[in-house]
């Protein structure tokens, strides 16, 4: 989130703008309570917790089968819920929201495979390009995909 923030692709201001005082103040006891984030702004602790809870709700839904049977592209579903997250945090003239004089096309965020997302580049394949020192993509989708096999199995 950090880096996200440092190379502005976390508008904090406009979601430090829209969190009511409560909640700023709830993120600021965060904040001062754990130790390794008391330099992020309120916007951008909050835009950890919507990107948080996209990822905990789609992959709870995935596993608790949930999801429609009709939607068989699970990692589709889950890249356009990752996409929709970074997208919602993103400053309004991004080339991830698609406007403002920045922008010329909508593009996908990269995201590491842990799903921690940023503005990254694309390759020329289109495909996101990983942000070193992420952890492998070992963590979310194999372990929803092995909860899957094996209930299929059954």
């Amino acid at each position: 989130m950090r880096d996200c923030v440092a190379a502005g692709d976390v508008d904090t201001e406009r979601i430090e703008a829209a969190t009511p005082a409560p909640l700023r103040e709830q993120l600021a006891t965060w904040r001062d309570a754990i130790d390794g984030i008391g330099d992020l702004p309120d916007g951008a602790l909050a835009a950890c917790m919507f990107g948080y809870s996209q990822l905990h709700g789609t992959i709870t839904l995935e596993l608790a089968g949930h999801l429609p049977p009709q939607l068989t592209d699970r990692s589709a579903l889950f890249d356009l819920q990752m996409t929709q997250a970074a997208a919602a945090a993103a400053p309004a003239a991004s080339p991830l929201t698609g406007t403002g004089p920045g922008a010329r096309r909508r593009r996908r965020p990269a995201a590491c495979p842990d799903r921690h997302l940023s503005a990254g580049a694309l390759a020329a394949d289109r495909r996101p390009v990983l942000r070193a020192g992420c952890p492998s993509r070992s963590v979310a989708r194999p372990e929803a995909d092995r909860i899957r096999r094996r209930r299929s199995a059954r």
